[in-house]
């Protein structure tokens, strides 16, 4: 025979293509984590041309988003397996890159949070507490919007109450004012500036004027003067509030949901000048085709403060810059009186388009930069996952289609060549690539590296690990281990329990005897006992003597001696058992089985009969355990079990009995359970049905 090691080498791909093939899931994998890191990185740019440099020591750096639009208990599995982990992954990306001194939020937590109970408002809380997991210690404000408390026709003062109550530095009627950083920060409830006569506006417009005074005494105190300046009257709503004599651009950092008015002039033909609002003008060619968010209610995204509203808020604050929300897109631009207005888009795919947010930096320096930061579009990252799945199969598929071929050349390894001379395989395989072929072909969990591995395997090492999975498996297998035990040798007996010894550290008879209860454990335990006799030769008359002591233990009495009977099976070797059979039937005319099927043999005789059919007959123990399986739709097992361990033994009766009884060849068997399988390597099915068949042909 050729070099065992030549053949088997066969069964390695080859050298160049091994790392290729290998490296392809790992390839995979890295390109997903690759994807995932990039979709997840916002891409920045400085809006409006202000600012320098953003990283100076004792700069205050505000990230600002918006339009979150959680669901709570109500989100769909789409937003919980999907959107809200990468809306999560959106905002630890963003913290780990722009590093940011503090969070706010300007409204719209929640996609209709004016409809909730407090419990489900606490589901939309936690979910957004979760997404920033990675921030949890950074200092946040959030900004009610028209979503979380309603719109004019439906807003409560005791339903903001209860939700300002859960927002971090809000009073009873939404609205805080705060500093950090020597910035100040006031925030107004937009939504009940946006409505009519309540008594929400009115504790908005009491905010208003008392930051405005507060302002006033600030820079009284500053420019050394004595006495306040002279109170104007204005009306707002019917609400008179004092005008101070700030300048423009010198009061606090105004936050709102809703956006200020803003007016243009249009000349018209005519040469008449008409008044607009340009955010109405700017959302609608930002919006058309696209008034509605994705799975939720039309919705409008033009609503802007009225007039006289953005009036008062810029003549009482004289704001800074303000920055607001509700229109799900980023706009930047400058009022009529100079304040700057930067407009926040969505934080969530749910509004469609790209999400995105702003960081504005306050420099010490007085300046200020804003940036406009978006994200991937939530179909460019459905669009690149199915890239990535199909690209998957593709390599997959191709790669199975390689082992296919290879599979084919250790068919023909494993089959044609015998026990010794795999043994010498298997040892060149080692000595070749360093490897246990054994270790290899059972880290596969395919069937036909079961098969393989099965087929390589010394029978007592084979009959050891199939004996143990019988016992201490997930259920006891009495039919395996009546098949091992009463169907080998009693040479092959002591060396299967050797295996056993050294492999598990455990004595089989102690297992057997632990394990199982009842008759059987009698019987399997005298068939299993039977080595210890085994003088070699069978002794004819020994076995007349035995056949007439079980045919006294049977006949005589009322009741059968089960005693002597296990006696008699315990201490004769397997071949000298079948003598005792064969003598039994030339003495009395018919099998020593046929008795046992009387009333008084009980379960003991049942149990009996079927050991000693399995001594006498094994092929008729195999053919029946595969009629048995093949009627349960369970038939691979055995069947491979059977081929495998019976292929240089017995596998031709097998065969024969198995026709007489059933009308199938056994090949005909195998080539219909393994050809007609949903396993996704259907191929290599094929190949494990072109195995068995070999080792039949080769028997």
């Amino acid at each position: 025979m050729a070099n065992p090691s030549l053949f088997f080498a066969m069964l390695s791909p080859a050298p160049e293509m091994t790392p290729l093939a290998s490296a392809l899931p790992l390839l995979l994998v890295a390109a997903l984590i690759a994807f995932v890191d990039w979709v997840s990185t916002p891409s920045c740019s400085i809006s409006g041309g202000g600012g320098g440099d953003l990283g100076h020591s004792g700069d205050l750096k505000v990230m600002m988003v918006a339009d979150l639009l959680l669901r709570g208990s109500d989100a769909s599995y789409i937003d919980l397996f999907f959107r809200y982990p990468f809306t999560s992954k959106f905002f630890s990306k963003s913290f780990q890159i722009l590093n940011p001194d503090m969070l706010v939020v300007l409204g719209d937590i929640s996609a209709k949070g004016f409809e909730l109970t407090e419990s489900k408002w606490l589901t939309i809380l936690q979910q957004f507490q979760k997404m920033l997991e990675p921030a949890v210690d950074l200092p946040l404000h959030i900004v009610l919007g028209d979503r979380d408390v309603g719109e004019c026709s439906n807003l409560d003062r005791k339903l903001v109450r209860e939700i300002a109550d859960h927002m971090p530095g809000l009073d009873s009627g939404g609205c805080s004012a705060f500093e950090i950083g020597n910035i100040s920060f006031v925030s107004l409830n937009a939504v009940a500036m946006l409505c009519g006569s309540n008594d929400l506006r009115f504790s908005v417009e009491k905010v208003v004027e008392r930051e405005s005074v507060d302002l006033q005494s600030q820079i009284n105190v500053v420019a050394g003067e004595a006495t306040a300046s002279p109170e104007k009257e204005a009306v707002f709503s019917n609400f008179p509030w004092r005008g101070n004599d700030m300048e423009l651009g010198s009061g606090p950092v105004v936050l709102l949901h809703f956006p200020l008015y803003s007016a243009i002039k249009n000349e018209r033909g005519d040469g008449e000048v008409a008044e607009g609002n340009c955010w109405h003008n700017h959302l609608w060619s930002l919006s058309s085709g696209y008034s509605e968010v994705f799975d939720l209610p039309t919705y409008d995204l033009n609503h802007t403060l009225p007039a006289n509203a953005t009036e008062y808020i810029l003549q009482a604050l004289k704001p800074r810059i303000v920055f607001s929300a509700h229109a799900h897109r980023f706009y930047d631009h400058i009022h009529s009186d100079g304040i700057r207005e930067v407009t926040v888009p969505a934080m969530t795919w749910a509004a469609r388009g790209k999400p995105g947010f702003v960081v504005v930096t306050f420099e010490q320096s007085k300046a200020l930069s804003v940036s406009h930061c978006t994200l991937a579009a939530e179909w460019h990252v459905i669009t690149s996952y199915v890239f990535l799945f199909l690209l998957s199969i593709a390599v997959a598929i191709a790669i199975k289609w390689s082992k296919l071929d290879e599979a084919r050349t250790a068919v023909e390894i494993f089959t044609h060549r015998n026990t010794e001379e795999l043994k010498l395989i298997c040892q060149a395989y080692r000595a070749l690539y360093s490897c246990d072929l054994f270790h290899l072909l059972n880290r596969h969990n395919t069937t036909f590296a079961r098969v393989a591995y099965l087929r390589a395997s010394e029978p007592s090492n084979l009959d050891a690990e199939i004996t143990r999975e019988a016992l201490f498996g997930t259920a006891l297998n009495t039919d395996v281990l009546i098949e091992i035990i009463c169907t080998r040798s009693s040479s092959e007996l002591v060396s299967t329990k050797q295996a056993y010894q050294a492999r598990y550290n455990s004595n089989l008879e102690r297992d057997v005897s632990f394990k199982i209860n009842g008759n059987i454990k009698e019987v399997l335990l005298a068939a299993l006992n039977s080595n210890k006799y085994n003088g070699g030769r069978v002794d004819t008359s020994m076995a007349m003597c035995d056949a007439k002591t079980l045919y006294e233990a049977i006949e005589s009495g009322k009741y059968i001696d089960q005693r002597c009977i296990i006696l008699v099976l315990s201490q004769r070797s397997t071949d000298q058992i079948k003598a005792i059979l064969s003598s039994y039937k030339q003495l009395y005319g018919h099998e020593f089985t046929k008795f046992l099927k009387k009333e008084k043999c009980g379960e003991f005789g049942q149990l009996l009969r079927g050991v000693i059919q399995c001594i006498q007959f094994p092929e008729k123990h195999f053919a029946k355990q595969l009629r048995k399986r093949l009627k349960a739709g369970d038939a691979r097992e055995v069947l491979i079990r059977t081929v495998v361990t019976r292929s240089q033994i017995d596998i031709r009766n097998i065969n024969r009995v198995f026709t007489a009884k059933t009308g199938w060849t056994l090949e005909s068997v195998i080539r219909n359970e393994f050809s007609n399988s949903s396993s996704y390597n259907d191929k290599l099915y094929y190949s494990v049905g072109d195995f068995l068949v070999a080792l039949l042909k080769q028997s």
